[in-house]
């Protein structure tokens, strides 16, 4: 299963490492700078192409910095872009409100609730006018740079 990934062509990967334990390590010891990835799986949902999203950091002291945010949305500018996606899902536990909130920051809305699963299912649709920009397009700005920005517009909302 795990050498599988890169096989297949209905899923894409990108691996989330750490830029201070890259730093500080060898250059080649990319493996200890891993903290998490981010996934899409091309999905038919509703009749329509889309893609499913799933972010997991499990490097707990990584958790809460702004990591799976970048992660995200770096990965739905490239789906948009190079793979021509606009219709975006994630399904995140009904206990992971922290999940649920991220999501609704980057302006995913909830479709439905699994009480059987446990789970609730949200969408983004990139073709409507309501998306800005900025989730579509991916710069070389730095993390802290985005993050604050990201911050200032919640603490507006």
């Amino acid at each position: 299963m795990q050498a599988s990934w890169h096989q297949d062509a209905d899923k894409l990967t990108f691996i989330i490492l750490s830029e201070k334990a890259y730093a500080n390590g060898p250059a080649s010891d990319v493996v200890s700078s891993m903290i998490g990835d981010v996934n899409v799986f091309l999905i038919n949902h509703n009749d329509q192409k889309a893609a499913e999203v799933e972010v997991m950091i499990a490097e707990p002291e990584a958790r809460g910095k702004g990591y799976g945010r970048e992660a995200i949305r770096m990965m739905l500018a490239y789906a948009y872009r190079e793979l021509g996606l606009t219709y975006f899902v994630v399904k995140i536990g009904l206990a992971n409100t922290t999940s649920a909130r991220l999501f609704k920051s980057l302006l995913f809305v909830q479709e439905s609730v699994s009480e059987a699963f446990q789970e609730v299912t949200m969408v983004m649709d990139m073709s409507t006018s309501t998306v800005p920009r900025n989730l579509t397009t991916y710069s070389q700005r730095s993390l802290k740079e985005r993050l604050a920005k990201d911050t200032l517009a919640a603490e507006n909302e």
